[in-house]
């Protein structure tokens, strides 16, 4: 439960080398922040509104957002070939298909 919970959050605050005041002062997506979301929503039963609150993330959607976007240096290129793709069959072009 929250207990638990709370073990976590001052676990991973530790490891950081984060205060408790850190959580205030980072940004509401800081990297940190979401490794910690993660783990409390892979270990525990807290809802994702209790984890935004807790580390002063914004509302829980940010935080649900955030979980479940890939991490930032495993993103392919392939996302933006698509949004590519997507603009230009807006504007009635042809979708050029790559040869491989």
């Amino acid at each position: 439960g929250e207990a638990k919970a709370e073990r976590l959050v001052r676990e991973e605050l530790g490891k950081l080398d984060w205060k408790e005041t850190d959580l205030a002062q980072r940004r509401k997506g800081d990297p940190g922040k979401v490794r910690i979301a993660r783990r409390l929503r892979q270990e525990t039963t807290m809802t994702l509104a209790w984890i935004a609150q807790r580390l002063q993330m914004g509302v829980w959607t940010h935080v649900s957002n955030l979980l479940g976007a890939k991490p930032q240096a495993a993103r392919s290129s392939a996302g933006c070939d698509r949004r590519e793709a997507r603009r230009s069959q807006e504007a009635g072009e042809e979708e050029v298909i790559p040869q491989k």
